[in-house]
C-alpha cells in the first residue's frame, strides 16, 4: 500500500524504468560486435553513427550487387538502372554496325553518328563544303 497515489505512480514509474534499463543491457551491435551503450534509446540497433552508416551503405551495395551484361564479372551498381560493368563495357556491348563514309564510301565501323571514316576524309569533306578555313597568317598569298 502507497500513501498517495503520487507515491504509487512514482514506484510504478521507477519500476518500469528499472525495466526498460534491464532491457537495454547486453545489445551488441551487428557491425562490429561490441556492445550497444545502455543510455541509448531502447530501439536503437548499432553502437555508433559510424556503424549504422556503414550498414546502411552494406545494404545498399547487398541491394544493388549486380552482373555485367557484356562481361559477366560482378559489380556495385551506382543506380538500379545500371547493366554494365563500366564505360568501356557499354561501348564494347553496343552494336556497331559497318556504314558508307560519306565522303569516299567506303565500309567503317565507328561511333553512333560517326559520318567519316577517319581524319583525311574529315578534312577532305570539310574543305569540299568550304566550312574549313586556314589560320590567319597561313595558307596561299
Amino acid at each position: 500500500m502507497y500513501c498517495s497515489m503520487k507515491c504509487k505512480n512514482a514506484a510504478t514509474h521507477a519500476l518500469v524504468a528499472q525495466a526498460r534499463a534491464e532491457a537495454r543491457k547486453g545489445r551488441i551491435c551487428p557491425m562490429c560486435g561490441g556492445p550497444v551503450p545502455d543510455h541509448l534509446r531502447a530501439d536503437t540497433i548499432y553502437c555508433s553513427k559510424l556503424c549504422q552508416r556503414r550498414a546502411s551503405k552494406a545494404y545498399a551495395r547487398g541491394k544493388r550487387e549486380k552482373t555485367c551484361a557484356h562481361c559477366g564479372k560482378p559489380f556495385f551498381a551506382h543506380h538500379d538502372t545500371q547493366k554494365f560493368c563500366s564505360v568501356r563495357c557499354g561501348h564494347r556491348a553496343a552494336p556497331i554496325e559497318p556504314r558508307p563514309c560519306a565522303h569516299c564510301g567506303a565500309m567503317f565501323k565507328g561511333r553512333p553518328g560517326q559520318r567519316f571514316c577517319g581524319k583525311s576524309c574529315t578534312t577532305a569533306a570539310r574543305w569540299a563544303a568550304g566550312t574549313m578555313t586556314l589560320p590567319p597568317g597561313r595558307g596561299k598569298g
